[in-house]
């Protein structure tokens, strides 16, 4: 079942209630244009116990911990203000105004993730949804090269770490079954991230 596409990131604010141990989403959003996504997984190192000259019980390396990397188009600076936790102000030039955008000492916030894959299993098209339920990001670097004669295109590279919820179960990634179109999968994730339907959301070619 090889995977041949990926589209549709979405985030979303994770906010959670030590009182009720319970999480929340909000502000849910599709942001940036994919171009690649991955996961690195942390595991424990198993842990075997022996009887009589064999092993008799194993306790198999249980997550820990996670990278994600991600490739985008562009990271515009409202995005990555909703993504790290910015602050903005507007500065006067000439007349007219300009809204900028700080990096300092910000804490960025606890997000969720999700995206969804292509597949194409015995000659159909499939389409799987998956949540990262809790990451946070690191803060950018920045990597240009002058414009050539022949358009170099290039793009941005984030990465976030992967955590554990803090309640029971302690999940760290949910991925649906093959559904049989992007707007399934679509829906599932803006169901599960509180998305709320914005009149300038992108449109979703089917295919």
């Amino acid at each position: 079942m090889p995977k041949i596409g990926l589209s549709a990131m979405y985030v979303a604010k994770r906010n959670y209630d030590t009182i009720t141990k319970t999480a929340s989403f909000t502000g849910g959003r599709r942001f940036a244009r994919a171009r690649n996504y991955s996961t690195e997984v942390e595991k424990a190192d198993g842990n075997d116990y022996y009887t009589d000259n064999v092993v008799g019980e194993t306790a198999a390396g249980e997550f820990v911990g996670g990278t994600l990397s991600l490739t985008v188009a562009e990271l515009e600076e409202a995005e990555a203000m909703f993504l790290l936790n910015l602050s903005d102000g507007q500065v006067e030039i000439s007349g007219k105004t300009i809204t900028v955008y700080d990096y300092g000492d910000a804490t960025p916030p606890d997000l969720a993730f999700a995206v969804v894959e292509k597949w194409k299993v015995r000659g159909k098209i499939k389409w799987q949804a998956i949540i990262l339920w809790r990451i946070v990001f690191n803060t950018p670097g920045s990597d240009v090269v002058t414009a050539e004669d022949e358009v170099e295109w290039q793009d941005t590279e984030l990465e976030a770490r992967i955590m554990r919820e803090e309640q029971e179960p302690c999940r760290w990634q949910r991925r649906t079954e093959l559904m049989d179109s992007e707007a399934e999968a679509i829906a599932f994730i803006e169901h599960e991230l509180n998305v709320a339907a914005t009149l300038d959301a992108p449109e979703i070619p089917e295919g």
